[in-house]
């Protein structure tokens, strides 16, 4: 499976099981579910500096390790490790991944490997139900990444994927799109961004969920 399928098949099974609202949606909840349900030891402090986490299975289970000299990295460096939890270890005994701040000396097949992780992580902060709840409700960008817990740079691009994954854009069209967003919501204008008015849509005189109901009897 994809990356994307993998998070979305995660997320979805926390949200249903635990009869969460998009709006309600928080990953360290995740975290903590799979961690128990999996028997998962998970530490948080100082390595190397280089390192931003580690995931070990052995002969005694799994256990991950994140960095606390980057906090602000803690978020997407655990969904990263999980993202490894979940699509590499299954296909060995032991096996160990040590994720550090630079990958351009990495071989391509580890390169790929940690792309792959590196969207899991994405997805599964940021699912593509809950961003796009956010955006029906007409949310503006440092609103969502603070209900997300999630680093404005890392919620850039994961809007940036999503535009590139549902419009027929040009690169440099979406990164206008969000980048105007962006701006616009440090203004308290974000429902005049062009993300808003010209891809979306939107109508804000119904939720956007009502929106979608209507055109079901329309």
């Amino acid at each position: 499976m994809e990356p994307r399928e993998v998070a979305r098949s995660v997320s979805s099974k926390f949200l249903i099981k635990n009869k969460i609202a998009p709006h309600g949606y928080l990953v360290e909840n995740v975290f903590r579910e799979i961690f128990y349900t999996y028997n998962i030891d998970y530490i948080y402090r100082k390595f190397n500096k280089k390192r931003l986490g580690v995931i070990v299975k052995d002969e005694l289970g799994v256990s991950i390790g994140i960095n606390n000299l980057f906090p602000f990295k803690k978020v997407f460096s655990t969904g990263h490790e999980v993202g490894h939890f979940f699509m590499d270890l299954p296909n060995c005994q032991i096996g160990t991944f040590s994720d550090d701040n630079k990958t351009t000396n990495i071989d391509t097949k580890n390169l790929q490997v940690e792309t792959r992780a590196n969207i899991f992580a994405s997805h599964l902060i940021c699912p593509e139900d809950v961003l796009e709840y956010y955006l029906n409700e007409g949310t503006n960008f440092f609103e969502i990444a603070n209900c997300l817990r999630m680093s404005y740079e890392s919620l850039k691009w994961r809007i940036v994927d999503y535009i590139k994954t549902h419009y027929s854009l040009y690169y440099n069209q979406i990164l206008k799109l969000v980048e105007d967003f962006i701006a616009c919501s440090k203004k308290q204008r974000h429902k005049d961004s062009m993300l808003y008015t010209k891809l979306l849509e939107l109508d804000y005189s119904i939720h956007g969920y009502n929106k979608k109901l209507l055109e079901q009897w329309t």
